[in-house]
């Protein structure tokens, strides 16, 4: 969400079968620059720190990613 909050609010949105048009998107875009001096930063933690491979532990997930891939409607995989 942090990294393109606008195409993740547009996929919502297409996938519940409703426009998004250009003055809501500007909107958003608005309501997003102006929200950003209150927000926290996004961090992600490594895995490594807490001593997990993501590659060893990635095979045991696979079946839950798989179907969250399909809930969402996307085809993409997160590594």
């Amino acid at each position: 969400m942090q990294a393109d909050p606008i195409g993740q609010v547009r996929s919502l949105y297409a996938w519940l079968g409703e426009p998004v048009g250009e003055e809501f998107e500007r909107g958003m875009r608005g309501w997003w620059a102006e929200a950003a001096a209150e927000r926290e930063p996004s961090t992600r933690a490594d895995p490594l720190a807490f001593g997990i491979d993501p590659d060893r532990v990635r095979p045991s997930f696979a079946r839950y990613v798989e179907a969250a891939n399909r809930w969402t409607c996307t085809n993409r995989t997160e590594k």
